[in-house]
């Protein structure tokens, strides 16, 4: 984009030099047009949604100030073809063009501008003439956007033509009410969505139709509310399907089409305490087996989901301190279930109360493996991996991370989810 910016305005300056003394066309500086960027900083931002929406502001900025450089080019570029330098007029019109292949005055323009210097007998009058026919003809057919499209080209060769620019109006007028009659076309089949884009067309011609705006606001209603319903459901059908991390983030989902959703705030928090209880079962029943690193790694995750974190590390320091003691001697006098036990202090030390083991619901979370990793561990692991490859395109990184995070512990040797949290760190840090 810096590129183009600088390409455009070598083209001004090489438009003011062709005209001498003739000023260039200028617009003026709009006021607020150019956005004082020193104001931000990125640095200040802790939040994802912040520096998207910085990121997001630099970039609309940026555009504009293409648009509007681009603007000043194609009016000296159309004050060359009125003097009849169609060469230059030309020359500057395929520059825009270069640089913005959507600029349709800038394409007409070095279209006529050719035409009229190749073939200097063929007068304007004459092709503003045909293209009117031409849009004639296509109005007639029903082809309502293509026949504007013509009688702006007209309007782009000779902008005072006051029959072409009554023509643009009326043929707006007929594109605004087809856009508004496929909208109710599509609502009466409770086709929301499709709905809602063609009002949302119409109203970029009707700007002021208050009708026209009470009807979306209706079906926007309409389609949170399908969405809601929808996540909802998927999280009770997650749920009864014992897959609890699904099921959390479809009641995730839910806060985010409906924010302070009583049932799925309620959800959400019974969810991630038996997500957080259920690693901590899985932890123990590998301390109790002696698979230490296991352990760790499931209070590890316990900890992410909100469990007491001093009650985890207290865990996890006596993991690691049998992880590293000597194999204890052979007794006949050993009470308790092994190397946890069950309850109290044995099997942790004197003092030491173990997690929770009791989850609030049923759950059948996978277990956190430091060594072997089982097929259905593997599975969900790239099932998270997926989720977070989504969440990432959809610039989520918060829950990106947390599904990379989730894929990593499923399965250590998930090199990919590895690389997607670099890939994060190193996006944020930007």
């Amino acid at each position: 984009m810096n590129k183009k910016i600088i390409i455009t305005a070598l083209i001004t300056l090489l438009t003011a030099a062709a005209f001498g003394q003739d000023r260039i066309r200028n617009r003026g500086k709009e006021p607020g047009m150019m956005l004082d960027l020193s104001k931000f900083s990125m640095g200040t931002m802790n939040k994802v949604e912040d520096k998207k929406q910085y990121l997001s502001t630099i970039q609309l900025e940026k555009q504009r100030i293409q648009n509007y450089t681009l603007g000043i080019v194609y009016e000296n570029a159309y004050l060359f073809y009125k003097r009849g330098d169609f060469q230059r007029a030309q020359e500057l019109a395929q520059s825009i063009l270069e640089i913005d292949p959507e600029f349709k005055n800038a394409r007409t323009l070095a279209d006529q501008a050719h035409r009229m210097g190749t073939y200097g007998t063929v007068s304007e009058a004459e092709i503003l003439s045909a293209k009117k026919t031409d849009a004639q003809s296509l109005y007639s057919s029903g082809r309502l956007i293509e026949a504007q499209d013509k009688y702006k080209e007209v309007l782009a060769i000779r902008p005072t033509d006051q029959d072409a620019r009554n023509w643009v109006a009326k043929i707006d007028k007929e594109i605004a009410t087809e856009y508004d009659r496929r909208g109710d076309a599509s609502y009466s089949q409770q086709d929301y969505q499709t709905a809602l884009d063609q009002w949302y067309n119409a109203l970029l011609i009707r700007k002021d139709d208050g009708a026209l705006v009470s009807k979306i606001t209706k079906a926007e209603k309409q389609v949170k509310d399908a969405d809601l319903q929808a996540a909802m459901k998927e999280g009770v059908e997650n749920y009864t399907n014992g897959n609890l991390l699904a099921s959390y983030d479809s009641f995730q989902k839910a806060l985010k089409i409906q924010p302070g959703e009583p049932k799925a705030a309620q959800y959400s928090a019974q969810l991630r305490d038996a997500i957080g209880k259920g690693y901590v079962s899985s932890g123990n029943k590998a301390y109790t087996a002696g698979k230490y690193d296991n352990a760790i790694a499931n209070w590890q995750e316990a900890k992410n989901w909100g469990y007491d974190s001093g009650t985890l590390d207290a865990a996890i320091k006596k993991a690691n301190a049998a992880k590293n003691a000597p194999p204890p001697a052979k007794t006949t006098t050993g009470a308790g279930t092994g190397a946890a036990g069950t309850a109290g202090t044995e099997g942790y030390g004197a003092g030491f109360t173990p997690p929770t083991e009791q989850a609030t619901f049923q759950t059948t979370l996978p277990t956190v493996d430091s060594g072997r990793v089982s097929e259905e561990n593997k599975r969900l692991s790239q099932e998270a991996y997926q989720r977070g490859i989504k969440a990432y395109n959809d610039e989520d990184y918060e829950t990106a991370r947390k599904e990379w995070t989730t894929a990593k512990q499923l399965d250590p040797g998930n090199t990919e989810a590895a690389t997607g949290l670099r890939k994060i760190e190193e996006t944020l840090a930007f």
